[in-house]
């Protein structure tokens, strides 16, 4: 009897120490939107109008940031500037997109097969930062 007491305590201390409560706390990280309008003047060519783009200045977007989240570009290019479309993108005989660098965003319009193209509209920009954990 000693010893099916004895076996019946070992097993319950076993199973009662392997159980243990963790708590998993998660962070919630939500991406920042921001909206840009880029005036029709912003839009430079070096090129004779073969090619376009534009600085937009994001200070989120620092180096750490720049190594680690992820940034989606978006633009209006309907007459209201409420329908976003993603980057890259073709619209109306030009290819658009963009480039992330710390503390900006450029974006570029080039006309396709190297044609002149006119000079990009006044724009709303969408740019929406993800965050994200850098694994090396």
């Amino acid at each position: 009897m000693k010893k099916f007491i004895l076996l019946l305590l070992c097993t319950a201390t076993l199973g009662l120490a392997s159980c243990k409560k963790d708590t998993i706390v998660q962070e919630n990280v939500i991406p920042r939107t921001i909206l840009y309008d880029i005036p029709a003047n912003a839009w430079i060519t070096t090129d004779g109008g073969r090619s376009y783009s534009t600085e937009v200045n994001v200070p989120e977007n620092d180096n750490a940031f720049n190594q680690s989240g992820g940034v989606i570009v978006s633009m209006a290019f309907d007459a209201n500037r409420r329908i976003f479309d993603a980057l890259p993108n073709v619209f109306n005989g030009a290819s658009y997109q963009f480039s992330s660098e710390p503390n900006y965003v450029v974006i570029y319009v080039d006309g396709i097969d190297g044609q002149v193209i006119p000079a990009p509209s006044p724009s709303r920009v969408k740019i929406v930062l993800v965050d994200s954990e850098l694994i090396d």
